[in-house]
């Protein structure tokens, strides 16, 4: 769910993820900030879930960070935002195999060493992806080694959940992955790509980075401690 109301983008997706289920003020104003996050706590209290702020730099009121972190709201989750120009003839992609969304997402959560805890929910944002999405493994002696979302929107498009087994990252599969994406991104028309990752993720940044991806803005989010959330 989401909802666009007086500059501000509200998400909602039943707790999954912070990125699904956080509040942006894009584009409102700095005239009484108390009541505009008032009102956000106010929707996310209706859904019975958190109010998580996405602030971004550079974007939206000027005093807004200042007072989330007067009122409580903890800062976490730092992260870049990343962009490539991509060229206008690229190679055509080959490597990734495509898999249908029941079979993606045990593969994901493997790769993540992680449960299938939330996958209905995964399923659900998977399904509902404007533009053509591509649910993608890369194969090693038979073996999925990597996978990963992309999703082509017009001239843009966006890697997501990328994903390397543990046991075998630092052996170039990342970047495989990652170039069969672009790839793929390029041959259906997309001219400008885009990820994000936390800042703290250093291995990853400097992977994008020998990939040509650039910094193009910064966010974080405020939460309060989840003491006071209960």
């Amino acid at each position: 769910e989401r909802v666009d109301a007086a500059g501000w983008v509200l998400r909602f997706a039943a707790g999954y993820t912070r990125r699904a289920n956080s509040a942006a003020a894009l584009a409102a104003d700095d005239e009484d900030l108390d009541d505009q996050v008032a009102w956000v706590e106010e929707e996310y209290a209706a859904r019975e879930l958190p109010a998580i702020f996405r602030v971004v730099a550079g974007c939206g009121p000027a005093g807004l960070d200042d007072v989330l972190a007067a009122a409580g709201y903890e800062r976490e989750g730092d992260a870049l935002v990343m962009t490539l120009e991509l060229p206008a003839d690229p190679r055509p992609p080959h490597g990734l195999r495509t898999l249908p969304v029941d079979a993606w997402l045990p593969l994901y959560e493997r790769l993540n060493a992680r449960g299938p805890e939330g996958r209905d929910l995964h399923r659900k944002l998977l399904e509902s992806v404007r533009g053509e999405r591509l649910l993608a493994a890369l194969d090693e002696g038979g073996e999925a080694v990597a996978c990963g979302l992309g999703v082509r929107d017009g001239a843009f498009a966006g890697l997501f959940d990328l994903a390397v087994a543990p046991a075998l990252r630092g052996r170039g599969h990342g970047r495989r992955l990652v170039d069969e994406l672009l790839r793929w991104a390029a041959a259906g028309g997309a001219r400008t790509a885009y990820l994000q990752v936390l800042v703290e993720n250093a291995v990853a940044i400097r992977l994008y980075e020998r990939v040509g991806f650039r910094e193009a803005y910064r966010y974080w989010y405020r939460a309060r401690p989840a003491e006071a959330r209960r």
